[in-house]
């Protein structure tokens, strides 16, 4: 990948390269789990995966910084704080436990991107916590 003109395509490569990361690691930690699998074996297994997924979270860290301009601060059009306000809407009318969850893992990713600054970081939660209270929006 190019470090310099980071674009959709490379974007769009890197998240099907760490699919298939996430697949090996996903098969890596089921043969760990299966009662069949000798304890050596598993061992060796968990420091492999262990080293692919830091290796793998170290080259993210590596390539996301040059993609955090336009690309990363709006998500099909819309910026980080227009989706947490969709999604809030959206939680106040089913009001679910598990929608609540949801809204609260787009606000720490919109923040771990980059999407969104503290004060609407900190905001975006005292609308979630009013939410479960049954407050106003």
């Amino acid at each position: 990948m190019n470090m310099h003109t980071f674009d959709h395509a490379d974007a769009h490569q890197l998240i099907e390269e760490t699919a298939v990361v996430l697949q090996l690691l996903a098969v890596s930690m089921a043969i760990i789990a299966t009662p069949a699998t000798p304890p050596l074996a598993s061992k060796v297994l968990a420091v492999m995966a262990q080293n692919c997924a830091s290796n793998w979270a170290a080259m993210l860290h590596a390539e996301v910084p040059t993609a955090r301009t336009d690309a990363q601060r709006t998500t099909s059009g819309y910026t980080g704080k227009q989706v947490i306000d969709i999604e809030l809407r959206l939680a106040k009318k089913g009001g679910t436990a598990f929608q609540r969850g949801m809204v609260a893992g787009t606000i720490n990713t919109a923040r771990a991107f980059g999407a969104i600054d503290e004060p609407t970081y900190l905001e975006s939660f005292k609308r979630l916590s009013l939410l479960k209270s049954g407050g106003a929006q």
